[in-house]
């Protein structure tokens, strides 16, 4: 029980911090228009998201990266605001894939299920 209390701490401290970190850079993007801080923001809260074991196909991976993307775009840089989008391009492609993958093993399962029954029913 001290256990999960713990652990629920831990998770509750690490959301604290991504989200701190995330207002920090909304503000260096919309307030301050410092875009290279933002870009930095993002990076410590993609950072500190992604030592909690984020799926990189989550809500959170998207908007951080999305983010980071733009705010590299505002401050020039082009190439690295282009690297992030097509990260998050890449893992909504994997889970794309994946749930993909996940419809075929059901419905190899089904056809798989079907036919033992026919077999069954023929004997």
């Amino acid at each position: 029980s001290q256990s999960n209390f713990g652990l629920c701490n831990d998770f509750c401290n690490l959301a604290r911090r991504v989200t701190k970190l995330y207002n920090m850079a909304q503000d260096a993007m919309l307030k301050t228009k410092t875009y290279k801080q933002a870009s930095n923001l993002y990076g410590m809260a993609i950072h500190a998201a992604t030592d909690s074991l984020m799926p990189k196909e989550s809500e959170l991976y998207r908007i951080l990266y999305l983010g980071r993307a733009e705010a590299n775009l505002r401050a020039g840089n082009h190439m690295q605001a282009l690297a992030n989008i097509n990260l998050v391009i890449e893992a909504q492609q994997q889970q794309s894939q994946d749930n993909n993958n996940g419809d075929n093993n059901n419905n190899n399962n089904e056809g798989e299920e079907e036919h033992q029954q026919m077999m069954t029913m023929s004997a």
